[in-house]
């Protein structure tokens, strides 16, 4: 599954309204690699970064790190 996929599952687990969520996916396409689509997801607030860090085994605090250390890099 694609990390865009969990995402919008992820803001439809959280009852957003349809625009914020139409909104946010827009930041997302099928051109994009898996790293681009993490890059993109940093949007989300500690709550969404947990539960997509879940999907993927991990926790919020190692989604976290990923995300520091992107900013110090780029």
């Amino acid at each position: 599954m694609k990390i865009a996929e969990h995402v919008k599952e992820i803001l439809i687990e959280k009852n957003l309204d349809d625009k914020y969520i139409a909104a946010k996916m827009e930041l997302f396409n099928d051109n994009q690699t898996r790293l681009e689509q993490l890059r993109n997801a940093k949007f989300l607030d500690q709550t969404g970064r947990k539960m997509l860090a879940e999907k993927f085994g991990a926790t919020a605090s190692d989604l976290n790190g990923f995300y520091d250390t992107l900013d110090l890099i780029v």
